[in-house]
């Protein structure tokens, strides 16, 4: 029964709970957003659903960077690289993962749900993941399925895509450049050594933080925006305009040499407050 267990949690691994529960938290969001009556089955097999296609998105992505994983020492524990589990195991739990999630959105979500989700495994999984081995683009390419699951609730809501979803999908877009320059320049040796062709070890610290700024503000735009697409209250507004005045402010501050060495992690912690402050405000 322990060997049981351990292999559960093995598994569980692979499908990178952190993620999912973010991806979780974005989807109910934009679910609560457009809804206008009680839909509970629905929302259960909303979060069921893109659960599943996460956790087979996210074990493609282990599967297919098992061999760069070992020159990482983030990655280098997980249960790919350490031969915790046959490579056919993880295959087929991420065909099985795919799967379920898909036939679940789509029979008692709807179809352009599951189609979307579908859309967004196979950018992940078969686009964003190879490219990260060749060009720096593979960070925008990878924005695009990692900001899908609030427009995944409102499409589950409504059925359609609306101007509110889609203007949420380029909120969640445009933090995700900031987040993930401040992690690949924190942990751009560790990239570097795997091979990993992220922004600071193609362009360099520099052009890294000028990407980050360039999109902190967009970032701030985009938040603006929702409040005069009447998604947001007056409420959210004054939370948005503070958070991302905060947010650039601290984007500027990564080109003082003094702040310079502790920057990357401080804002990448700064940007994991920012979104669920945010959401909340939103909400």
């Amino acid at each position: 029964m322990k060997l049981f267990y351990k292999k559960i949690k093995l598994y569980l691994e692979l499908c990178k709970p952190r993620i999912i529960f973010f991806c979780l938290v974005m989807t109910s969001g934009g679910f609560i957003l457009a809804v206008s009556q009680k839909q509970f089955a629905v929302f259960f097999f909303l979060m069921l659903g893109t659960a599943l296609t996460a956790a087979s998105a996210n074990t493609v992505n282990m599967i297919l960077e098992r061999h760069s994983d070992k020159f990482m020492k983030r990655t280098k524990y997980r249960p790919l690289v350490q031969k915790l589990i046959p490579l056919w195991g993880a295959v087929f739990f991420s065909v099985i993962t795919a799967v379920a999630g898909v036939f679940l959105l789509y029979f008692y979500v709807n179809g352009l749900t599951a189609c979307l989700s579908f859309l967004a495994i196979l950018t992940y999984a078969f686009l964003y993941t190879p490219l990260k081995k060749v060009h720096p683009i593979s960070l925008f390419v990878g924005a695009f399925p990692g900001a899908i699951p609030p427009l995944l609730g409102y499409t589950a809501a409504l059925n359609q895509i609306t101007k509110e979803g889609v203007a949420l999908f380029f909120v969640l877009f445009a933090w995700q450049m900031p987040h993930f320059l401040a992690i690949s320049l924190y942990h751009k040796e560790d990239y570097k050594n795997a091979g990993i062709r992220v922004v600071p070890v193609v362009r360099g610290e520099f052009i890294t933080k000028i990407q980050a700024l360039s999109w902190s503000v967009c970032l701030f735009i985009m938040t603006l925006y929702l409040f005069f697409i009447h998604v947001g209250s007056y409420f959210y507004l004054i939370c948005s305009v503070l958070l991302g005045v905060w947010f650039i402010l601290l984007a500027v501050r990564g080109f003082s040499k003094t702040y310079s060495a502790f920057w990357p992690r401080k804002f990448f912690l700064a940007s994991l407050i920012y979104l669920p402050t945010l959401t909340l405000a939103l909400i």
